[in-house]
């Protein structure tokens, strides 16, 4: 399994992690060469921060000496504590900013905090920067973990915990029409809708579409049902129940299994639905014809 190098994971999250294996694996299988990997775009749907919590800890203990925040604290005492290089851990950008380093991509980014929707805008600007031509492939995706104490204890305080929780990456390669010579799907639509109706927005993508099967992604089995209410009798893969709630991944990953369901089953059309903690419904169509 490929990991992050020795000299970056004492810098990396476990976000971060997951980001830098996949980042690779993504690079891997789409054979891309160190050239064409200096040229090529980085988007990334990221979580939230997500430290070494027992290196935080004792930080957080010595800057609330009387269980209250203490600013001269914190300056006195509780930095002393941190590692400078720990900071990397916190900034969630750095998800995108280690698999770049590992992987050596040098073109236009971005990472898109994401909660689910997020990293469908990350796809979005990935697609439009090789539409562009700001470079001629881009990698986009999405890394997270909702195992994280923070972010359990985020989503308990907003009444979002007791779905099952689970931790993911995954990255996908996009090029302009011609690079590849077999290329898995093209990328049809790629938007978001913000505080959708989601079992009125499924049925409204199905009809305009038509699709062969639909992937939903979907942050609660509340979500999901409403999701599946709009649907049909349309084919569904269900994502929640196979790595549970990974925020930021989640969209990404049910991407994966789009690609991975369209090849393998030989279907022409395949929509995924991804309805995040946010509220907004991500949608994203992947069609094996050229268009």
């Amino acid at each position: 399994m490929l990991t992050t190098p020795p000299r970056l994971r004492k810098m990396a999250s476990r976000a971060a992690e997951l980001s830098v294996a996949a980042c690779q694996r993504a690079v891997l299988d789409a054979g891309l060469s160190a050239g064409q990997c200096a040229d090529a775009g980085c988007f990334l749907g990221v979580g939230a921060s997500g430290g070494a919590f027992e290196e935080f800890e004792p930080f957080l203990a010595a800057s609330a000496p009387d269980g209250q925040f203490d600013p001269e604290a914190l300056a006195s005492r509780g930095l002393q504590l941190l590692n400078p290089l720990y900071a990397f851990q916190l900034m969630n950008n750095f998800a995108l900013c280690h698999a770049a380093i590992a992987c050596g991509l040098q073109g236009p980014n971005g990472a898109y905090f994401s909660r689910g929707s997020g990293t469908v805008h990350a796809v979005r600007a990935a697609a439009a920067a090789v539409a562009e031509g700001l470079c001629p492939l881009a990698l986009a995706g999405g890394a997270d973990s909702a195992l994280h104490p923070v972010t359990r204890a985020e989503l308990a305080r907003d009444g979002e915990a007791s779905e099952p929780l689970g931790e993911g990456a995954a990255w996908l390669v996009l090029g302009r029409d011609g690079m590849a010579e077999q290329p898995l799907a093209w990328l049809m639509e790629a938007q978001v809708v913000v505080d959708a109706r989601l079992a009125e927005e499924a049925e409204r993508w199905v009809a305009r579409f038509d699709p062969d099967c639909v992937v939903v992604a979907a942050w609660s089995a509340v979500a999901s049902a409403a999701l599946r209410r709009g649907l049909g009798a349309t084919l569904a893969i269900e994502t929640l129940t196979r790595w549970g709630n990974c925020l930021a991944g989640l969209p990404a990953l049910a991407l994966c299994v789009a690609l991975d369901a369209a090849v393998k089953a030989g279907l022409s059309r395949v929509l995924v639905l991804s309805a995040g903690v946010d509220g907004d419904l991500g949608v994203c169509l992947l069609h094996r014809s050229r268009p």
